[in-house]
């Protein structure tokens, strides 16, 4: 039997594809690298649900000041009775429902309601037990007792929580949602 010294020396031709063994590394790296990912990436969603509430709810008393000022009448901002409320404010310190920019002064044939908000179901947001109302003149928080709003989200011990100054400016800090927020209740004269 003879044997082709040609083909005895020829490079072997590369094999095209993968291995089992280079598949089987590739599938544990990318297990390995997705049971780290997962959880920060749903932390990062939940941090973003909660930072958005927190922009919507500071948007909204900003442009409460504003109209009071460009209106020059007091305006209040107030919790809504239940999310499909039309221009029913609420009591209590659960803003969780959502909360409407409300004119005090509004003619009785009209809508005193002049915008409403709803936060995403998940975030829970405590505030004030009345409305909080900015003054036709200069855009000052008018309202007495706990102005603060704390802005939690289930699965994550850090919070915002949104403070209306006395002078008007709306400001955002962390909070810890580990900690039960008490709403501070109205004084006997009433809030608003």
């Amino acid at each position: 039997m003879r044997t082709n010294i040609l083909s005895a020396c020829a490079p072997r031709r590369a094999a095209k594809g993968i291995t089992l063994i280079e598949l089987m590394i590739t599938i544990v790296v990318l297990a390995v690298l997705l049971t780290i990912a997962v959880p920060n990436m749903l932390n990062l969603i939940r941090a973003s649900r909660l930072a958005t509430a927190a922009d919507l709810l500071v948007d909204t008393l900003n442009f409460a000041r504003i109209e009071a000022i460009k209106q020059r009448k007091d305006i209040q901002v107030c919790t809504a009775a239940d999310p499909g409320s039309a221009n029913a404010c609420g009591s209590g310190g659960n803003w969780s429902t959502g909360l409407m920019i409300y004119d005090t002064a509004a003619p009785r044939n009209s809508d005193p309601m002049m915008r409403r908000e709803v936060f995403s179901g998940d975030v829970s947001v405590q505030g004030p037990t009345g409305p909080v109302a900015f003054t036709g003149t200069i855009g000052s928080v008018s309202s007495t007792g706990n102005t603060n709003f704390i802005l939690c989200l289930e699965g994550r011990p850090e919070g915002i929580e949104v403070t209306p100054h006395a002078s008007g400016r709306v400001s955002k800090t962390t909070s810890d949602c580990s900690v039960s927020h008490a709403v501070a209740p109205c004084p006997s004269e009433g809030c608003g």
